[in-house]
C-alpha cells in the first residue's frame, strides 16, 4: 500500500494530473452509491459512464449529463485541496510503512527488535505463542476466520487457519474505527475503548 500511495503522490505532481481526496469524515455525499466518469473527446458529445452494484451503463441524454456535471461540481466543492490531499496521502503512506505488516520471526535477538532496513518489528517465537489470540465471534462453520491479539498498544490480526503465518498490526484506533464501520456506527464512534 505504501508503494501505491507513493505512486499516486508522484503522479499528482505532474502538471496534467490533479488528485483530491474526499474525506470519509464528511459522511454522505452525492456520489456515494456509484462510481461515474464523465467522458469527453474533442468534437464529440460527452457521455457519462456509471458503474454500480448491478452493472454499468453509458448515459448520453442531456438531462443525465447535466445531473452528473452538477454532482461532479458538488464533489469538487467539498474535496480537500491538492496540497491538503498530498499531505493526507503522505501521512497515510507513512503509517503503512511504520505500522502495517509485522512478519513473524523466531530468530529475533530481543523482543520487539527493530528491523531498521524494513522499519518493522518482530517478536520471538515464545512471545508469539504467549499472545492472547481471540477468534472472531462470527466465524464460518469450519471456524475459518481471523484472530486478534493486543500487541504493544496495537492490534495484531492473523488468519486462524494459518496461525504460524504472517500477521498484520494496526494502531488500536484504526482497528476500532474499522470495527465501528463494520457495525454501522461510523468511524470515531466506536463503543470499544
Amino acid at each position: 500500500m505504501a508503494e501505491q500511495l507513493t505512486k499516486i503522490l508522484e503522479l499528482s505532481a505532474l502538471p496534467n494530473v490533479v488528485v483530491q481526496v474526499l474525506p470519509f469524515k464528511l459522511g454522505a455525499h452525492p456520489a456515494l452509491e456509484s462510481n461515474f466518469t464523465i467522458l469527453g473527446l474533442p468534437n464529440s458529445p460527452e457521455i457519462v459512464f456509471v458503474e454500480g452494484l448491478i452493472g454499468s451503463v453509458y448515459l448520453e441524454h442531456e438531462e443525465d449529463l447535466r445531473r452528473y456535471r452538477e454532482i461532479f461540481n458538488r464533489l469538487k466543492s467539498i474535496v480537500l485541496s491538492p496540497e491538503d490531499t498530498a499531505n493526507v496521502l503522505a501521512e497515510l503512506r507513512d503509517s503503512y510503512r511504520d505500522d502495517f505488516q509485522v512478519p513473524l520471526s523466531a530468530s529475533a535477538e530481543h523482543p520487539w527488535q527493530h528491523n531498521r532496513r524494513r522499519g518493522q518489528m518482530s517478536l520471538t517465537g515464545q512471545e508469539i505463542h504467549g499472545l492472547a489470540w481471540r477468534k472472531a465471534s462470527h466465524s464460518a462453520n469450519d471456524g475459518a476466520c481471523v484472530e486478534v491479539a493486543l500487541v504493544g498498544g496495537r492490534v495484531a490480526v492473523r488468519d486462524s487457519k494459518n496461525p504460524g503465518g504472517n500477521w498484520l498490526r494496526y494502531p488500536a484506533r484504526t482497528w476500532q474505527d474499522f470495527i465501528s464501520i463494520v457495525k454501522g456506527e461510523g468511524a470515531g464512534r466506536s463503543s470499544h475503548k
